[in-house]
C-alpha cells in the first residue's frame, strides 16, 4: 500500500555486523599467534604480554605446522574473554 518498512534493513545489518566481529576475531587470532611466536624468539616482553601470552598457552613452533587449529584454539580463548580476563586480574590485583 505504499508504505515502506523502515527496519527492513536490520536483518541484514545485524549478520553483516555478526560477520565483522568474526573477522575482527580471526584477524586477532592471527596476530596474538604472531606475536607469540616473536616473542618466543626474542625474549623480550612487557608483563602484560606475557600474561597474554599465558592465557592462550600457544607453544613456540620450531616445525612446519597447520596454523588453523591453532587460529581457531586462539579465536575461543577470545571470544571467552580468557585473555582480557587474565590481563584484567593481574592489574586488578596490583592496584
Amino acid at each position: 500500500a505504499n508504505q515502506e518498512d523502515h527496519v527492513s534493513m536490520g536483518m541484514n545489518s545485524a549478520i553483516k555486523l555478526a560477520e565483522i566481529v568474526d573477522n575482527v576475531r580471526r584477524i586477532l587470532a592471527i596476530e596474538f599467534l604472531c606475536a607469540n611466536q616473536a616473542l618466543h624468539l626474542t625474549g623480550h616482553s612487557s608483563r602484560v604480554n606475557e600474561l597474554a601470552m599465558e592465557a592462550i598457552s600457544i607453544p613456540k613452533v620450531e616445525e612446519d605446522t597447520v596454523f588453523h587449529d591453532l587460529i581457531v584454539e586462539i579465536e575461543e580463548k577470545i571470544k571467552k574473554g580468557a585473555i582480557v580476563d587474565a590481563v584484567e586480574r593481574e592489574f586488578r590485583i596490583a592496584l
